[in-house]
């Protein structure tokens, strides 16, 4: 088992990104002589005596790994709230909190925004926002306008 992937893995300090599967660090082993850390499987993977790290190639003698316990706790960069867990931290993150970055619903229709998910109600009120629903509506209108006018010509 690798560590775990998630779509804002992008937004973590290097800290919390194994050296091996540059995944989220799963069961976390730091290398005592150059510091950097990797999952305690991708760790398992190497049956030699010593351990190479894959980022610095220093090699570590196998017992002188140890878990990686006295790093901080994850921090939402949104709302500053600590998670001492990756699954609770990416569940956070991406479900539940307020403050995170969203883009806006009518993106693909020239809205670009991209909001405070506490702020959206705010933001289907700006003007822009409301200028971009009324072309799409526009839009919608005029592609039902135009089937009405192919469905009557092939009746004929």
């Amino acid at each position: 088992m690798v560590g775990i992937d998630a779509k804002n893995k992008h937004t973590l300090d290097n800290t919390y990104i194994c050296s091996v599967c540059s995944l989220i660090l799963l069961e976390p082993v730091q290398l005592i002589n150059c510091g950097h850390r990797q999952c305690q499987s991708c760790l398992d993977t190497q049956h030699e005596t010593s351990i190479t790290c894959r980022q610095c190639q220093l090699k570590t003698s196998r017992n002188e790994e140890h878990l990686d316990e006295s790093h901080s706790n994850l921090k939402c960069e949104y709302c500053d709230e600590e998670f001492n867990s990756i699954h609770r931290f990416n569940e956070h993150q991406v479900f539940v909190c307020q403050k995170r970055t969203v883009d806006c619903k009518l993106k693909d229709f020239g809205c670009d925004e991209k909001i405070g998910h506490d702020k959206m109600h705010e933001h289907y009120l700006t003007e822009h926002h409301q200028r971009v629903t009324v072309n799409v509506i526009r839009q919608m209108i005029s592609k039902l306008n135009d089937s009405q006018i192919d469905n009557s010509f092939s009746q004929v």
